[in-house]
């Protein structure tokens, strides 16, 4: 978002950010912007169990990192409202399958140690997005409330999981992303707070 660097896309401008202010500063009346960013950078601190040391070193620089840029999303379009997304957290379970039966997919929840510390790093990331968002005056889209990951009630998979299971695709290929029906959800929690 910041460099360009990694990115899938090129920028004339350099970055997706400078991408975004230079469309700003046009001045077509831009009434609404949306923002999703952070989780990505969460992750690469749980490739081998999840490290507190990368969390918290993650946590700090990307919430200094989102309230710079929402600064100048903020002054390259004073009038706009500015939603942050917050994030649901995949981590909360796992999938059971083989190669030769992707299809084959039995979620179950995650170990209870990953589950505890991916759910605090998500906390803390949702945390992060919370305080920069309505610095500028903006407000939250709670995914992580619509995905609904502290509900632990239910049977035969906790309500959190089960979400998952029938709002991305984690439990039929093993892919976290939303499906349409996740996306749904997630449009109905940006709509809630237009």
């Amino acid at each position: 978002m910041l460099t360009g660097n990694g990115s899938t896309c090129s920028y004339p401008q350099g970055s997706q950010l400078a991408a975004a202010l230079a469309s700003l500063r046009q001045g077509v009346g831009v009434g609404l912007v949306t923002i999703t960013i952070g989780v990505n950078d969460l992750y690469g601190c749980t490739v081998v169990g999840i490290d507190g040391t990368c969390l918290a070193y993650v946590t700090r620089t990307m919430g200094a990192a989102l309230t710079s840029m929402l600064a100048q999303i903020r002054a390259a379009a004073p009038l706009a409202l500015i939603v942050a997304l917050t994030y649901y957290n995949p981590l909360l379970a796992t999938s059971l399958g083989t190669p030769e039966a992707p299809s084959t997919v039995a979620p179950r929840a995650a170990d209870p140690q990953v589950a505890a510390d991916s759910a605090q790093a998500f906390a803390g990331l949702n945390r992060v997005i919370t305080t920069a968002v309505t610095a500028v005056g903006g407000r939250v889209a709670d995914i992580a409330g619509a995905f609904a990951v502290t509900d632990t009630s239910g049977s035969p998979l906790p309500v959190n999981i089960q979400r998952l299971c029938d709002w991305t695709s984690l439990c039929t290929r093993g892919d976290a992303h939303p499906n349409d029906a996740g996306y749904a959800a997630m449009a109905r929690a940006v709509s809630a707070v237009l």
